[in-house]
């Protein structure tokens, strides 16, 4: 279980800026989206953490109905996007996606890794984020899928690395 500040709902498509008192978030802004290129599911942070990009780790949440921004959720991780991704002119940095789902939702409660979810719905995810990614000028390239297992070590890793800071 691991407790999770959601940013970006599908409810509301603006960052939110939140100070929580259980860890310091960090908010960053939205591209404008195109009727119809929302956000799958919620698409949240894990506070008090950092990636290999320099920014909190990503996670998308499976659940039953969106949440809206500035709340915590409690979710397990089934799984991870590992990719590379670049700026426009930038190098390429790894970049990963975890996958989480809410403690709480009835629709995913038998999902306990990706193989567990619905038949193409990882990749319509992987094609989300390769299509949000250009709209902020960025190009982004899944690699490899990763189990709960790999997706815990990350989220640790990810700890570690913010208590460097």
């Amino acid at each position: 279980m691991m407790a999770i500040f959601a940013l970006l709902s599908r409810l509301q498509k603006e960052a939110v800026t939140n100070t929580t008192t259980l860890r310091n978030a960090i908010a960053w802004s939205s591209p404008l989206f195109f009727r119809g290129n929302d956000f799958p599911y919620d698409f949240c942070f894990v506070p008090s953490t950092l990636g290999d990009d320099g920014d909190p780790l990503d996670v998308l949440i499976l659940m039953d109905s969106p949440v809206i921004p500035g709340c915590v959720v409690t979710a397990r991780l089934i799984g991870a996007i590992e990719a590379k991704q670049r700026p426009k002119d930038g190098d390429w940095t790894r970049n990963y996606h975890l996958i989480a789902v809410a403690t709480h939702a009835q629709l995913h409660n038998t999902v306990h890794s990706l193989s567990d979810m619905r038949p193409h719905l990882l990749d319509k995810i992987k094609e989300f984020f390769i299509g949000y990614n250009k709209l902020r000028n960025r190009k982004f390239k899944p690699q490899k899928d990763a189990g709960p297992r790999k997706a815990r070590a990350l989220l640790e890793a990810g700890i570690k690395a913010f208590k460097k800071t």
